[in-house]
């Protein structure tokens, strides 16, 4: 049983994709920070067991380190419930726009996940929420713009982190575009377009 929940815990210490890979010795000394003590030999055997049944990949480089793959669902214990996955399924509906960058990377395999679980469940009711509701605009909508997603994701993340960045604009009746230091103040979504406030 200790080797199953050290298992478990394990794969819980794996890091996703998007962030910084862990090391053998580094997950060793996390184990047994909260108690589950093994030798780093028995660790390391215990990854290469674990990455034929679940989805973690091994860095090449010194030391070797681990992490999931970009395509792996999230790993959570206890497993995420039908309400969890209709919840994530609406913010990946009507959200997600509105997120960050690093956000939307990060909740990925959440979404990933709830969908699997939604699709599983045949005609049940939670499952068929979705297809009952929809969000629509009260006036009549705007044709939206070309945004291009780079922009948007320097934004943000500057938004996110409090930072400013540098870009580009041309005015409407301008001959050339200039270039601005922006701090950004805030993000107001009139869909489907999208206002920077910024100064």
């Amino acid at each position: 049983m200790d080797t199953l929940l050290r298992h478990w815990r394990t794969l819980q210490l794996i890091p996703p994709s998007n962030r910084h890979p862990i090391s053998a010795s580094q997950l060793r000394d996390r184990l047994a920070a909260e108690g589950y003590e093994v030798h780093l030999r028995t660790l390391q055997r215990d990854l290469q067991k674990l990455s034929t049944v679940f989805p973690i990949v091994c860095k090449e480089g010194k030391p070797l380190s681990w992490s999931w793959s970009a395509d792996a669902e999230t790993f959570d214990i206890p497993g995420m419930d039908t309400s969890a996955a209709l919840t994530f399924r609406l913010v990946e509906a009507y959200l997600m726009r509105m997120l960050p960058h690093s956000c939307r990377t990060a909740l990925a395999g959440h979404m990933k996940r709830a969908r699997t679980i939604l699709d599983e469940l045949d005609d049940n009711s939670v499952s068929s929420w979705p297809r009952k509701v929809k969000m629509v605009p009260r006036v009549q909508p705007l044709l939206p713009p070309d945004l291009d997603e780079q922009v948007f994701e320097v934004a943000s993340e500057a938004l996110l982190r409090e930072v400013r960045f540098k870009g580009h604009y041309k005015a409407r009746h301008a001959d050339n575009e200039q270039e601005y230091i922006v701090n950004p103040l805030g993000l107001i979504f009139a869909e489907p377009v999208v206002y920077l406030v910024a100064t």
